[in-house]
């Protein structure tokens, strides 16, 4: 018997509570290893997906943030607005007008603004019970953004769309324009399957460009046997193979004349112990004599976090004593530069996120800025 047919409608379209055991034993898609008590019941509704609970959840939360905004005097509503936050129908008072920078995106979040970044970098080592109204508001705005951007996310149909996805990653993260790399001599440091590079050289960004990549062989054989898409990019990691280039890089950069050389995700996670300090110190100033007279080294992410003060290690004072370091002994001037915000699973209840930033170490500096980026910020 289905399980199905065990469950009798009453006259109201809704389901009887089973209280017998042998009758669900009866039907056969369950086992039973103890008693459990038979205390529940169903409704005449479809079961939810699991992205259809997520967003309800969004949604509610969202209220939660629109309301703590509105408290915050940053924005006004003229109507009862549907909860799809951000929404069109906002506008946007002078408080806030720093949030939204992006033009060709409006209504998202600009982590290419400087000043704002540099303002919110100051919150981190405030309490969040100490934060402004203001920059609550927006540190929420952005939380929200970015779970928003995570619920819509639709895998890359074609390896086209997933190198382009990589490849504006590093343009944001590292702070950097198109305009930036073309035609420089690019060197991308444990590079993975080679996304940003191979993305470069398809699409003329640059034919100078290299990866060195520790595991390639691993990689190519990841692409080589993975789904369509991976083996898409496995043609063309073979095609561009004298662009990627197998080895540790922590054993010499095997390139000159370089204006980029270019670190994601794969030195600012580094522990502090003595011996990482002393190969990270060692590795880029050897990639002095392979940077041409205006090259830069750039990491990423260098994370600043909000509770840092309270662990064992903290990221952001150990790669800052590590670039005075190297600024004291080669004269590289170094600077940090925010340009992406994480949150930690348990925000709600502890407020902690962290300012990511690129740090960018500079063979000669340009024109007549002070040796560290000076951060010009504005008080939320």
């Amino acid at each position: 018997m289905a399980f199905q047919e065990v469950l009798n409608e009453n006259s109201d379209n809704e389901k009887e509570v089973i209280s017998d055991e042998s009758e669900i034993k009866e039907a056969g898609p369950l086992s039973w290893n103890e008693e459990i008590p038979m205390s529940f019941s169903f409704e005449n509704t479809e079961p939810m997906t699991t992205q259809e609970v997520m967003k309800s959840k969004e949604e509610t939360e969202n209220n939660q943030v629109i309301e703590e905004i509105k408290e915050a005097g940053l924005l006004s509503w003229n109507e009862e607005i549907p909860m799809s936050f951000p929404v069109e129908d906002v506008e946007l008072v002078e408080t806030a007008e720093v949030i939204v920078e992006n033009k060709d995106k409006p209504r998202e979040y600009d982590f290419r603004n400087n000043e704002l970044m540099s303002a919110l970098e100051k919150q981190v080592d405030i309490p969040s019970d100490q934060w402004t109204p203001e920059a609550k508001a927006i540190i929420h705005y952005i939380r929200t953004q970015k779970k928003r951007v995570l619920m819509n996310y639709e895998e890359p149909s074609t390896v086209q769309e997933k190198l382009r996805d990589s490849y504006e990653y590093y343009l944001n993260d590292f702070d950097l324009d198109e305009d930036d790399l073309k035609d420089k001599k690019i060197v991308d440091i444990g590079c993975a399957s080679g996304d940003f590079v191979i993305h470069c050289l398809e699409n003329g960004v640059t034919e100078d460009i290299y990866g060195i990549e520790k595991y390639k062989q691993m990689r190519s054989d990841d692409l080589e046997f993975g789904n369509r898409i991976d083996n898409d990019q496995w043609k063309l990691f073979e095609k561009y193979d004298g662009h990627i280039l197998d080895g540790d890089y922590h054993d010499g950069i095997p390139l000159e004349n370089v204006d980029y050389i270019l670190a994601r995700a794969t030195m600012g996670a580094l522990g502090g112990d003595l011996k990482n300090r002393r190969r990270v110190i060692k590795l880029i100033e050897d990639s002095l004599g392979r940077l041409n007279e205006n090259g830069e080294f750039k990491i990423f992410p260098i994370s600043k976090d909000s509770l840092r003060k309270e662990q064992d290690f903290d990221n952001y004072e150990f790669w800052k004593g590590v670039a005075e370091e190297i600024t004291d002994k080669t004269g590289m001037k170094h600077s940090f530069t925010p340009t992406d915000i994480g949150f930690a699973v348990d925000y709600d209840n502890t407020g902690r996120f962290s300012v990511k930033e690129a740090l960018t170490f500079i063979k000669k500096h340009r024109g007549d800025a002070p040796e560290e980026l000076s951060k010009v910020s504005v008080e939320l």
